[in-house]
């Protein structure tokens, strides 16, 4: 230690007093954020859940009415509307993708009936055939 001590005193670059040979230094990278959780900070987000400041909420209804109300805010409305209109396309969807379903299933067994049809119909080769 105190050999090491006149050489960080001469030397400006050591950021960290480390006893081994690989010294880092960090003055020219840019500081990593701080942040809660797991999250990549390098990547634009995914996803970001609605926030609402408490300034912007409004009053607290259910200490005058007992239930308080779903949306107090107008921010909270047109995301709930949009919730809606986006469950309602979703069930369109999935009305379609039932349909189509189930007429692939018909076109499935009407071409196996014209199939069994045309076999039932068509005279078999005599010579063809194995016996064992």
């Amino acid at each position: 230690m105190q050999r090491i001590a006149p050489l960080l005193r001469q030397s400006k670059k050591v950021v960290s007093f480390r006893t081994s040979s690989a010294y880092v230094d960090t003055s020219t990278q840019e500081p990593v954020p701080k942040t809660d959780g797991r999250i990549q900070f390098w990547r634009p987000p995914i996803y970001e859940g609605p926030y609402i400041s408490p300034l912007q909420r409004g009053p607290d209804y259910k200490i005058v009415g007992g239930i308080r109300p779903i949306a107090t805010t107008k921010f909270e409305v047109e995301r709930l509307q949009m919730q809606m209109e986006l469950g309602k396309q979703i069930v369109q969807c999935l009305k379609e993708v039932k349909e189509a379903e189930t007429l692939y299933e018909a076109d499935k067994k009407h071409k196996n009936a014209i199939e069994s049809e045309k076999e039932r119909w068509t005279p078999s080769n005599k010579g063809a055939k194995e016996i064992y």
